[in-house]
C-alpha cells in the first residue's frame, strides 16, 4: 500500500521509480569511544557478523579528522580540531570495501557532523551521521547542531539519496501515525522529540525505526544505567532517517541488542533496497620498482634493451632544416624507455601489511560475545573481559618491538632510505586533516567541477595585471642546450624520486649510456628552438 515501508517507490508526484536494486543493511551506533585498544576491531567484528555494509559512528572519540582503514573497513572520522580537547564527541562512518570503492565525497563538518556521498545508480546517496548534545546541554546549542545538518543538506541534490542517522538524544514516543514517523515509538515524547519532528518536517524525512511493529527489546536504542530487573529504563533515542519519498525502499529498521562493545547503546540497523555504483578513477601510471635495479643481473637486462631501444631511434639535430614534429618525437622516446621497464620493472602486488590484531584476540571477543548472549556466568565474562584487554597490549608491545629490530636491520644495512620510511609509518599520526572549500560568501563547495572553477578564479584574481598588454617582440633564441648540460642534469638525479606523470624514474634515466645522449639533447634542443612543449610534460601530480 501506498505510504508504507515495502512495496512501490514513489515520488512526491505519486509516480513509481525503480531506483533500489540491492539490499543493504545500513547501521548507526554510540560505541562510546574507539580510543581504547581494541575497540574499533571489535566494532568491525560486528559489522562483519551483522553484515553491515555501513555503519554510522557516535562519540568515536577520536580527535581530528580524516579515514584509517582497519583490516579492509575504511573509517571516515571527524572530531575537535584540538588534540588538548576534552570533549568526548567525534561522529565517524565505517564501510566495508565494496562500498569504499563508491566514495565520492567525504565532509568533515564538525565533531558531531559528518558527510560522506556516494556513488549510487543514478544519483548520489548521502549519509549524514550526526550525534546531537545531551540533555544537560543549552538550546543553542541544540539549534547549532542542526544547523549544522542543515548546512549538509543544502549541498545535496533533489534527486539524490539523502539518509541522517545517528543518537540524537530524543524521544520521539508513542504516537499516531503520519507523514514523517510511524506508530511504532517508545515512551513519552520530549521537547527534544519535538525538535527531531520539526527537523522531519522541514526537510521531508522520515524517522525508519517508528515504522516497523516489532518487539519492544528490538526497538530501545539505549539502556539508562538505572535499568534492572523490575526497574526497566530503556528509550529509543537513536534514529535512521531517509527522504520521504524513498522510505518505501527500507525494507526493515531493528536494533540489534546482542551486537556488544561495552556500549549501554544497541545497534540500530536498517535494511535498504540500493544499488551503489563503483566510482572509476582515472589511475594511468604504471607502478615501477625501481629497487629491483638493485639485482644486478635485472639492471644489466634493462639497461641492455633499454639502450637497443634507443639505437632505433632517429633525431634529426638542431643544423637541419627539416622539421620534426616535438609529440611524435617525444613519444618515440618514451616508448623506447618504458617498454623494458614495463616488461622488468612492473611493481607486484604486495601484500597489506596487518596490523597489531591477532587471530587469537578476535576469537577471544567472539567468545565473549557469545557468553553475554547465553547470559552465562558473569564472572567468567568479567574475566574473558580482563584477558582481552591484557592480550591486547601484549599484541601492541610485541608488534612494536618487531617494526623497532626491522627499523635496526635496515640501519645495520646502512639503508637509509627504507628506514627512514619505516620510522615515518610507526611514527607518524595516522590521521589526515581534511579541508573543504569555500566560495566567496562561505559557503562549503563540494562537487569536484564547482572546486575547479573556485580555483580557477582565484588564480586569476591572484595573478591579475592591469598593465597593458606589451607588444612581442621577436628575439632570436639563445645558445642551444650542450650535451655537458644533460649529461650533468642526469647524473645528479636523486635516486627513488617518485616519477612525474609520464612515469620515467631518474634511476632508469641514468642507465641511458654515452652515446645516446646525443638524441636526448636533440629532443631537449627541439622542444627549446619551436616552443612546442609535448603534451606529458604540461601535466602535474598533485
Amino acid at each position: 500500500p501506498i505510504g508504507s515501508p515495502g512495496g512501490t517507490i514513489l515520488t512526491e508526484a505519486m509516480r513509481k521509480v525503480p531506483i533500489f536494486k540491492e539490499n543493504t543493511k545500513i547501521a548507526t551506533w554510540n560505541v562510546q569511544g574507539m580510543i581504547e585498544l581494541g575497540k574499533a576491531h571489535n566494532i568491525i567484528q560486528q559489522m562483519k557478523r551483522l553484515n553491515v555494509k555501513i555503519l554510522g559512528i557516535s562519540e568515536s572519540h577520536w580527535k581530528g579528522s580524516g579515514k584509517r582503514v582497519i583490516q579492509d573497513t575504511t573509517i571516515y572520522y571527524s572530531g575537535s580540531p584540538d588534540s588538548n580537547s576534552s570533549n568526548y564527541h567525534g561522529v565517524a562512518i565505517a564501510v566495508d570495501v565494496d562500498v569504499s570503492k563508491t566514495v565520492k565525497h567525504f565532509l568533515p563538518l564538525s565533531n558531531r557532523v559528518v558527510l560522506l556521498q556516494l556513488n549510487a545508480q543514478g544519483r548520489h546517496l548521502n549519509i549524514i551521521q550526526a550525534y546531537a548534545p545531551t540533555l544537560d546541554k543549552e538550546d543553542g546549542e541544540v539549534e547549532e547542531f542542526y544547523k549544522d545538518i542543515d548546512t549538509v543538506m543544502k549541498l545535496t541534490k533533489s534527486r539524490d539519496v539523502n539518509i541522517v542517522l545517528g543518537d540524537f538524544n530524543a524521544k520521539i514516543g508513542e504516537s499516531p501515525k503520519n507523514d514523517f514517523i510511524g506508530s511504532f515509538g517508545l515512551g513519552e515524547r520530549n521537547d527534544r522529540g519535538d525538535r527531531l519532528l520539526l527537523f522531519c518536517e522541514e526537510n521531508r524525512m522520515v524517522l525508519t525505526n517508528t515504522f516497523f511493529k516489532l518487539p519492544k527489546r528490538r526497538l530501545y536504542t539505549w539502556r539508562s544505567p538505572r535499568d534492572k530487573p523490575g526497574n526497566i529504563v530503556r528509550n529509543q533515542i537513536d534514529f535512521i532517517m531517509i527522504d520521504q519519498r524513498y522510505k518505501n525502499a527500507v525494507k526493515s529498521a531493528k536494533t540489534y541488542p546482542g551486537a556488544y562493545i561495552g556500549s549501554d547503546h544497541n545497534m540500530l540497523v536498517a535494511e535498504i533496497h540500493i544499488k551503489l555504483k563503483k566510482l572509476v578513477r582515472p589511475n594511468n601510471q604504471t607502478q615501477l620498482d625501481v629497487k629491483k635495479l638493485n639485482d644486478i643481473s635485472i639492471k644489466r637486462v634493462v639497461s641492455r634493451e633499454l639502450n637497443n631501444k634507443l639505437d632505433n631511434i632517429i633525431t634529426v639535430n638542431n643544423t637541419s632544416d627539416t622539421p620534426q614534429p616535438v609529440e611524435e618525437t617525444w613519444q618515440s622516446f618514451k616508448a623506447a624507455i618504458l617498454e623494458p621497464c614495463i616488461k622488468h620493472l612492473k611493481r607486484m602486488k604486495s601484500k597489506k601489511e596487518k596490523d597489531w590484531m591477532t587471530d587469537k584476540i578476535l576469537k577471544l571477543m567472539e567468545e565473549r560475545q557469545e557468553l553475554r548472549s547465553s547470559n552465562a556466568d558473569k564472572k567468567r565474562y568479567k574475566e574473558l573481559q580482563n584477558r582481552i584487554r591484557y592480550e591486547c597490549r601484549q599484541a601492541k608491545e610485541h608488534w612494536l618491538k618487531m617494526k623497532c629490530e626491522e627499523i635496526e636491520i635496515l640501519q645495520a644495512m646502512h639503508d637509509s632510505h627504507n628506514m627512514h620510511k619505516k620510522i615515518k609509518e610507526l611514527t607518524s599520526s595516522q590521521r589526515q586533516t581534511t579541508h573543504y572549500l569555500l566560495d566567496e560568501d562561505g559557503n562549503i563547495v563540494l562537487e569536484a567541477e564547482k572546486q575547479v572553477k573556485l580555483w580557477e578564479h582565484y588564480i586569476e584574481q591572484l595573478f591579475d595585471d592591469e598593465r597593458e598588454d606589451v607588444e612581442d617582440i621577436e628575439t632570436p633564441t639563445g645558445p642551444d642546450i650542450l650535451k655537458d648540460e644533460v649529461r650533468y642534469a642526469i647524473r645528479n638525479l636523486k635516486k627513488r624520486k617518485a616519477s612525474g606523470p609520464d612515469d620515467i624514474p631518474g634511476d632508469v634515466l641514468q642507465l641511458i649510456e654515452e652515446e645516446h645522449l646525443d638524441k636526448i639533447t636533440d629532443l631537449f634542443n627541439l622542444v627549446y628552438k619551436s616552443g612546442i612543449i609535448p603534451d606529458d610534460w604540461l601535466k602535474s601530480i598533485f
